[in-house]
């Protein structure tokens, strides 16, 4: 695979690469009875990343979307962009055409690279390369963004169709060679995603390999998840959460577990994959995990029994309070070990969990108030409050100000 001139730990794919031979044979992704094995994984992405440096308008183009449906080409097609030192960012086939059109016109026509703290603006050309499937081919034809962004899809589902039907598909030595030119470090950028727009519009962010290893080997410092753990895709492609679910995984050895298409919307179904499939972590808004506890209390002890199996809660994308938590905290009370409940805070600009774990005993004795402490910083990282001026640091009670963190996992610009 392309190279990192850095460090091996710094490149996305290269880790996906080395648990492709660490653990050749283990389950790396799963959608109900389909499955992929990692040097089934591995292949996938290498070919796929291979019929990209093959697209005639590869070289005109910095940002890859990705327009997929909930499928076994949603990992592998972010991992062949990461390969190709590619930018990677995915587009949710749910959203109106209005919104995608608006995405696209807001990357596709500025290009932004940093040199020596200078941020240079270079028109793009009228096309802009979009991964699809089977599913999303046919609207990606006929989406126009603009007059002037033409959309110029690749066809995953048949390039993996062709795979299968060769008589000989493995890599030659040609190939690989080509693969391992492809110089990615970790300064390189690595996907978009958009703001929330809480503090006006929505701004598009760009994170690097490195701001998203920084992120992961945090994480697992912290709460040392293993690769026989079971992560669940939940988040959709509009969220920074679907990009840290996949990457986890496959990074570190764990297995993904995907939903089939609108699986994401049936309580029955997530709760029946949370069972059998023996997830051990997810991520969701606090309202999903605040459905999902009562929905597993309201029906038999059968279903409280999906949640046995969780180490990790991360509750994100929105105001976390009381009421969202204790549902959770009532279902999962008697486990041992008691799962790890996460807020995530600046997710799109710091990349991942700002603070950690919540304190179950305080969660039970306070009674008479509904908002919580965000916790203590993940391992490498420091948060502070200084004032509004961002002048002095605040050390004392009720006293309002800007949350500053220090760590190596902030996003590398905004675009435009």
């Amino acid at each position: 695979m392309s190279c990192c001139t850095d460090n091996w730990s710094t490149c996305l794919h290269t880790k996906l690469m080395s648990n492709m031979e660490k653990y050749a044979q283990k389950i790396s992704i799963e959608l109900d009875e389909q499955s992929l094995s990692y040097a089934e994984t591995g292949y996938y992405v290498q070919r796929l990343a291979l019929a990209l440096l093959d697209t005639d308008l590869f070289h005109r183009h910095e940002i890859i979307y990705q327009m997929v449906t909930r499928s076994i080409e949603l990992p592998l097609g972010m991992f062949a962009i990461f390969a190709v030192g590619r930018i990677y960012y995915g587009l949710n086939p749910d959203d109106s055409n209005l919104r995608l059109s608006s995405l696209i016109h807001d990357t596709a026509t500025t290009q932004c690279s940093t040199h020596d703290n200078t941020i240079d603006q270079v028109s793009y050309p009228s096309t802009a390369l979009i991964l699809v499937h089977q599913m999303t081919h046919e609207r990606a034809q006929n989406l126009l963004t603009n007059k002037v962004v033409q959309l110029e899809p690749v066809n995953m589902s048949s390039i993996m169709s062709s795979m299968n039907t060769e008589e000989t598909d493995a890599l030659t030595d040609d190939d690989l060679a080509r693969l391992s030119n492809v110089d990615v470090i970790k300064t390189s950028s690595a996907f978009l995603n958009c703001t929330s727009g809480s503090t006006g519009k929505p701004k598009i962010v760009e994170h690097t390999h490195g701001s998203l290893t920084y992120f992961l080997h945090s994480m697992n410092e912290a709460y040392q998840f293993r690769s026989t753990d079971n992560i669940l895709q939940l988040a959709s492609c509009q969220w920074v959460n679907h990009v840290w679910e996949v990457t986890f995984s496959l990074c570190f050895g764990s297995t993904l577990v995907l939903l089939h298409p609108g699986g994401q919307l049936d309580v029955d179904y997530l709760l029946q994959i949370m069972m059998k499939k023996e997830i051990g972590a997810l991520a969701s808004l606090p309202s999903t995990a605040r459905l999902l506890a009562e929905h597993a209390a309201t029906k038999s002890n059968r279903n409280v029994s999906c949640f046995a199996s969780l180490r990790a809660y991360i509750i994100g994308g929105s105001i976390v309070a009381k009421h969202h938590i204790m549902p959770l905290l009532r279902v999962v009370e008697h486990q041992q070990p008691l799962p790890r409940i996460m807020i995530a805070l600046g997710t799109a600009e710091t990349s991942g969990i700002v603070h950690h774990v919540m304190n179950w005993n305080l969660l039970q004795i306070s009674k008479d108030w509904d908002t919580l402490p965000i916790g203590k910083s993940l391992p490498g990282r420091q948060c502070f409050l200084r004032d509004t001026n961002g002048q002095q640091r605040i050390t004392m009670h009720d006293i309002v100000g800007e949350l500053c963190v220090v760590a190596g996992n902030e996003y590398k610009l905004f675009i435009s």
